[in-house]
């Protein structure tokens, strides 16, 4: 597939827009390899599928389609127009500190080299962001719906259906996730929980972790917490917009032993693994309260339960649980 040939009748069509006239067709360096992707299926998974662009530049409506798929455990993509079907390949993909998701590729217009660049973010009707040319050429911002109807934001953030049980807190998410949520004071908080088993080293460990040691998820994704408002955890704050504003505060959550008790680390890297987490972005400790559920739980489970004018979340392993109450400030 042609890397450089897609891209040309938009980028004309840019160009035209925007009265920069026709490229110089002096020589220039090659456009670069396309970098490998870094990012893992299981952390942008939220991104998969057929994506249909919607964007404007100066009054000229654009459609693209981006096609976002796992190749060998990450993230592969290609996209295409309907002026230009031949598909462009885009290899080169990162996670953006606000749960965007970033993707690169190299074009050319006359022999020169660009650098094209797309920033998405998942929404409540599918994805937004901007298409851009890295050196500033031009941008266009888009809004884009996922082709079958499923879309990005709101309580499917992670882009796939939630099969409840009933009472709109718990349920289960697709690729193993579990989801908790629940909306206090019209701001919804949202856990997402990876499916690790109970009857495995990884669980036993936990009797031997170590005083300030904090529990690393060797098997999957550590606990991704989203809340639409600042919660007060006692004296301790964790925010909402802690990446961009206007955007739900966005964490991974961690477990922690301190003395004979627990704490719940809060970290701003939010879609990362055990082996992935960095000290310097936990921004935040709170006490739990530890007990011996009613029946010990076969996975890890996150509850979320409104509570007076607050909240609880707890989290459930085997024969342990632990809780924490919060109040939606």
């Amino acid at each position: 597939m042609n890397s450089n040939y897609v891209l040309r009748g938009l980028i004309a069509i840019f160009a035209l827009c925007a009265g920069i006239g026709a490229v110089h067709a002096q020589e220039q360096p090659a456009a670069p390899a396309p970098a490998p992707s870094s990012v893992e299926t299981t952390l942008g998974g939220a991104y998969l599928g057929k994506w249909v662009l919607q964007m404007e530049f100066n009054g000229n409506p654009v459609e693209m389609t981006l096609v976002i798929s796992g190749k060998n455990g990450k993230l592969a993509g290609e996209i295409s127009s309907e002026m230009q079907p031949e598909p462009t390949a885009i290899n080169d993909f990162s996670m953006l500190d606000d749960g965007g998701l970033s993707m690169t590729w190299p074009a050319d217009f006359n022999g020169q080299a660009l650098t094209m660049n797309i920033k998405a973010k998942l929404t409540d009707e599918g994805i937004a962001g901007v298409l851009s040319e890295k050196s500033g050429m031009f941008s266009a911002e888009f809004t884009a719906a996922k082709e079958g109807g499923a879309s990005g934001g709101g309580s499917s953030a992670d882009g796939v259906a939630s099969d409840g049980d009933g009472d709109g807190n718990r349920g289960r998410r697709g690729r193993g996730m579990g989801e908790a949520k629940v909306t206090i004071a019209e701001k919804e908080i949202r856990a997402l929980c990876p499916p690790l088993k109970s009857d495995t080293p990884e669980y036993q460990s936990l009797d031997t972790l170590a005083d300030g040691a904090v529990f690393g998820y060797t098997t999957g994704r550590a606990i991704k917490f989203q809340t639409h408002g600042d919660l007060a955890f006692g004296d301790t704050i964790v925010k909402t917009a802690n990446h961009v504003e206007n955007y739900p505060g966005t964490y991974s959550v961690w477990l922690k032993r301190s003395g004979d008790g627990w704490k719940l680390v809060f970290n701003s890297d939010s879609d990362i693994w055990g082996s992935q987490r960095l000290a310097e972005a936990d921004v935040a400790e709170v006490p739990l309260v530890a007990s011996v559920p009613d029946a010990p739980s076969e996975t890890f489970q996150a509850a979320l339960d409104a509570k007076d004018s607050g909240g609880t979340l707890t989290i459930r392993w085997g024969t342990h649980q632990w809780s924490a109450d919060f109040a939606v400030k």
